[in-house]
């Protein structure tokens, strides 16, 4: 900004004046977005918190379908040898036809192995939906009273290992389906590593 002065006899003449600056206010929809994955070894899924302007905060959270790193081929202490034994287990199993094997396999093998491939379709007989099996659902996406997980909790006690591994992969974050399907369905037992269907059998 430029401005004339004269007074005093001082002879007229252009001062420059800086212009104030401010930050821009926001507009009505601006928004800062914050995005995480608050399960640091588990099933990959990102969630998104974005503020508004209001105050209030929205929160949405996006499961990753596939090549995640956790569930029992990451479970912890676990050695690329025990992975790689968990995921040549789910893939005898998955090629064999247990499409519980292969939604295993799908969700927590290497993102674009082979395994990965095998798992996603369905040991070669072909996907003709999200999963394999029914009562598979996104990873950390169900409540403990979901139907599917009911059904993988009574088969895991019942003795099915493969039914324990998916349990403990998809079940709720820290909720006890999660627990019992580390367990293998053994209530009272320990954590059993690398997996149920490799330790147990």
């Amino acid at each position: 900004m430029v401005v004339a002065l004269a007074s005093c006899g001082v002879e007229a003449r252009d001062i420059a004046v800086p212009t104030p600056t401010t930050d821009p206010a926001p507009s009505p929809g601006r928004s800062s977005t914050t995005t995480t994955d608050p399960d640091e070894g588990g099933d990959g899924s990102t969630t998104t918190t974005e503020d508004e302007p209001d105050g209030s905060t929205t929160t949405t959270t996006e499961p990753d379908l596939g090549g995640g790193d956790g569930g029992p081929g990451d479970r912890e202490g676990n050695s690329d040898e025990q992975e790689e034994a968990v995921f040549a287990a789910l893939e005898e199993d998955c090629v064999a036809g247990n499409d519980r094997a292969c939604d295993l396999l799908f969700l927590t093998s290497p993102a674009d192995s082979d395994y990965e491939d095998v798992g996603g379709d369905c040991g070669g007989r072909g996907a003709t939906g999200l999963f394999c099996a029914e009562e598979t659902q996104f990873p950390g996406g169900a409540d403990d009273d979901n139907p599917g997980l009911e059904v993988l909790a009574d088969d895991c006690v019942a003795g099915d290992m493969v039914a324990c591994d998916l349990l403990y992969e998809i079940a709720p974050l820290d909720s006890d389906l999660e627990a019992l399907g580390a367990q293998c369905g053994d209530e009272e037992g320990q954590p059993v590593a690398p997996s149920c269907r490799v330790a147990l059998g």
